[in-house]
């Protein structure tokens, strides 16, 4: 692993509780043991429609990782990602894609959060 001088590789201890992530804002060594995006994503306001489609994509990528462990010709093979649902999912990708978060002011940030809810059809 590369070693960045003043970096150090930390993560917020979380544990699940019914079924919820539930972050406990005690920073750990190390990397997570798992990945919690969808579950960050989701408290941050993401649709519903965009976190199941990354949901079916997670278990596609896990399930090819899982072939390539057991038989390394099969995991070869691109598995096809699920249809994303159309319509207003579609423009919501759109304009997920033509953002840039790091350009955008706090303010700017959650108007285009509120903009992009609207367009989810979750207003």
């Amino acid at each position: 692993p590369a070693e960045v001088e003043g970096a150090a590789n930390v993560h917020l201890d979380a544990v699940e509780h019914q079924g919820e992530v539930v972050f406990l804002h005690a920073i750990r060594d190390g990397p997570a043991s798992q990945s919690y995006g969808i579950e960050v994503a989701k408290l941050a306001g993401v649709p519903a429609t965009v976190l199941d489609d990354a949901r079916q994509r997670l278990a596609a990528l896990e399930e090819q990782h899982r072939l390539r462990e057991t038989s390394p010709s099969q995991g070869d093979l691109l598995l096809d990602y699920p249809e994303r649902p159309q319509g207003a999912a579609d423009g919501l990708v759109d304009e997920l894609r033509k953002l840039d978060p790091d350009s955008l002011a706090p303010r700017e940030a959650l108007a285009k959060l509120y903009e992009l809810k609207k367009l989810a059809g979750s207003e």
